[in-house]
């Protein structure tokens, strides 16, 4: 074993680094950043005096960073349990958070200045200056952390609490209020949603299939390429260039309207689980438009298919059984439903509301305790919460562009308008 860890200086380093992490152990997400800084200070160390060679101190600290995120810390929960998930949340905190794309660049600096054999005294302090000076830089933006999420395990504190009082017998029946109520959401805000069985993002062939299709020609199609859709696209040749046809038009269509790809990325085409999913998990840095697109397309998929994994092992009724997947699908919305906020427009101020309970106390001002709040709600009052969503402000035009569900949901406008006035009076 002796002669083991002196011939294996990388091993006897490895080691020193786990015991070190394992020893300021704790879940608080600030004690695991200083984890981290702390790593990245030894490796940077090591590099400097390069005491081992650049791509072993790489690969050591890139596995130290993955146990110390992914199997010491109990931040993910009972969720986060197949290790392609485990991989996919690694790479986004490690790019996202730590910055790790630029902290390899900062020390490649001083390997490829070691590589050029140009060394002097004057070269030798400018480079290591401009080395520390971009450490500091990186390890600062670390500490501020601009980009905050919470952790697997508070996210689905927050679902199952909300998902407790979901009854899904009444949901389903499509004579109830409730059912009318989630299925009048899902119509608005994703019409896509009922009819993706696999994905929970935007972007994957299902969801692009589903949004250049009317419902006909996709429930004809979905049945054919379930479980394989390239190999169906690669022997349909026809079909794939149709595909393929509508794909272009609509990127075609996003560069050249004005501003058409700020408009797809600020609004456009999330689906109630990436609504969702940025709404809860995201603490700080809301502002970040597409570092939240990223993490909205990868965390709605990771989060709500192992939920959905988790949930197969529920003690329910043989009902459940039958009827998952869309038991399931339902229970998201309710769970949407209760828990996102909206905004209303309140003497021209554009005023939050952090959810449809609050909402329900301005707009009725009463307590409500006990009650299921979408069955008490009036449609027209979840019209104005479902317009609130994505902030949209209710006028003529409005009333002009959704028209179509206006008509479909009987919602009476004129209550719409009483409703807000009301309000606003205030």
């Amino acid at each position: 074993m002796e002669q083991f860890f002196s011939n294996n200086p990388y091993a006897l380093y490895f080691i020193g680094l786990l015991f070190l992490i394992i020893s300021n152990k704790n879940n608080n997400n600030e004690e695991i950043d200083k984890n981290i800084i702390l790593v990245y200070i030894i490796f940077s160390l090591v590099n400097v005096f390069n005491i081992i060679e650049f791509k072993y101190n790489l690969t050591v600290i890139l596995l130290i960073c993955f146990i110390e995120l992914q199997i010491i810390n109990l931040n993910s929960g009972t969720l986060l349990v197949k290790s392609l998930y485990k991989i996919e949340d690694f790479a986004f905190m490690m790019v996202n958070k730590y910055k790790i794309i630029y902290f390899v660049l900062c020390n490649l600096l001083l390997v490829l200045y070691r590589a050029l054999n140009f060394s002097n005294i004057i070269s030798d302090i400018l480079i290591e200056s401009i080395f520390f000076i971009l450490l500091i830089h990186i390890i600062s933006k670390i500490y501020r952390n601009e980009f905050r999420v919470n952790s697997f395990k508070q996210i689905e504190d927050i679902f199952e609490k909300k998902a407790k009082k979901f009854d899904y017998k009444n949901a389903l029946n499509q004579n109830s209020e409730i059912n009318f109520k989630l299925n009048m959401l899902i119509d608005i805000e994703d019409k896509t949603y009922m009819f993706r069985k696999r994905s929970h993002s935007s972007i994957s062939l299902e969801a692009l299939m589903c949004k250049i299709n009317r419902q006909e020609e996709y429930d004809k199609i979905v049945s054919k390429i379930e479980g394989k859709p390239l190999l169906f696209f690669l022997s349909n040749i026809k079909i794939t260039i149709k595909y393929a046809k509508k794909i272009i038009t609509k990127i075609l269509k996003a560069i050249f309207y004005k501003n058409g790809i700020k408009r797809f990325i600020k609004r456009g085409y999330s689906t109630i689980e990436m609504q969702w999913i940025r709404n809860v998990a995201i603490s700080i840095g809301y502002e970040k438009v597409y570092r939240r697109k990223i993490f909205e397309i990868m965390y709605s998929n990771i989060f709500f298919k192992s939920l959905e994994e988790k949930r197969r092992y529920y003690t329910y009724p043989e009902y459940f059984y039958k009827n998952s997947r869309l038991i399931f699908k339902m229970l998201i919305v309710y769970v949407y439903l209760n828990t996102v906020p909206t905004f209303l427009y309140i003497n021209n101020n554009r005023i939050k509301i952090d959810n449809i309970l609050k909402f329900y106390k301005i707009v009725n001002e009463g307590e409500i305790k006990g009650e299921n709040i979408i069955e008490r709600i009036t449609k027209e009052e979840l019209f104005i919460f479902i317009m609130g969503l994505s902030g949209k402000k209710i006028d003529e035009n409005l009333y002009e562009l959704y028209s179509k569900y206006i008509e479909k949901y009987n919602i009476d406008t004129k209550k719409v308008d009483n409703i807000l006035k009301q309000i606003n009076y205030n």
